[in-house]
C-alpha cells in the first residue's frame, strides 16, 4: 500500500509542473538518500546543515524563510 497524498506532499514536497516522471523518481530517490545520511549521526554540524538546504530546496522549500512568527 502507498502514502497517502497528504504524507507524499510532506515528504517530497508534491509534484511540480512540467516535473517529468523520471525527475520525480530521481528526486524521491535523493530525498530518500539524504534523509537516511542525516539521521546517520555521523554528520558534523557544517555537513547536517548542507543536507538541510539540499532537502529544503529538494522539497521547494525556502530554507532561511523567517515566517514562523510563533517565538
Amino acid at each position: 500500500m502507498g502514502i497517502g497524498k497528504i504524507e507524499f506532499i510532506e515528504r517530497y514536497g508534491g509534484i511540480r509542473l512540467g516535473e517529468s516522471s523520471e525527475q520525480l523518481k530521481s528526486r524521491i530517490s535523493e530525498i530518500d538518500e539524504l534523509e537516511l545520511k542525516f539521521r546517520s549521526g555521523s554528520l558534523n554540524m557544517i555537513e547536517l546543515e548542507a543536507i538541510q538546504r539540499r532537502l529544503c530546496d529538494l522539497k521547494g522549500i525556502n530554507f532561511d524563510d523567517d515566517d514562523d512568527e510563533s517565538y
